[in-house]
């Protein structure tokens, strides 16, 4: 049975917006779930983030918004791990983003690094705005299954 790491997006509740509206990371690392890659409900999650992604472009350098993605990096066991990132910069389908939290099984990875990723790997998205959360679909599907854990936010499409 594979299994693919994917990190919940409670991350999102140690992300700080700063007077530019760009996040600041911290050092507490969010609970890691894993799931089978066979997954329909999670592996539609995905597929719904990446056929999204103009909604998150269009708005993740609004004012007053807190934004995150997800990408699906290798691990060091040759296995998939869902990261959280904080975009820099969107140049086509590349963006250089900040690791925004601590990897479980990458090597040469850490919070705060500057990675290039390619948007084939995003596995999700998120814009936070006034407590609605825009995106987060893989955490939708988490917080289904386990409400105890879900973040406060409202989840809202655009």
């Amino acid at each position: 049975m594979n299994l693919k790491s994917i990190v919940f997006a409670t991350v999102f509740l140690s992300i700080i917006s700063g007077c530019n509206n760009a996040p600041t990371t911290s050092t507490q690392n969010p609970p890691v779930v894993s799931v089978e890659d066979s997954d329909k409900e999670m592996n539609a999650a995905m597929a719904k983030a990446r056929e999204t992604f103009n909604q998150f472009k269009a708005h993740w350098q609004d004012t007053g918004v807190q934004y995150s993605l997800k990408f699906a990096l290798p691990t060091s066991e040759d296995g998939v791990e869902h990261i959280w990132f904080n975009p820099v910069e969107i140049t086509g389908s590349q963006i250089l983003a900040e690791c925004a939290n601590e990897p479980e099984n990458i090597l040469n990875l850490n919070i705060g690094d500057q990675k290039a990723l390619d948007i084939s790997n995003l596995s999700d998205w998120m814009i936070i705005d006034e407590g609605k959360c825009f995106g987060g679909f893989t955490i939708r599907v988490l917080a289904s299954r386990d409400p105890s854990v879900a973040p406060t936010y409202e989840f809202v499409d655009y």
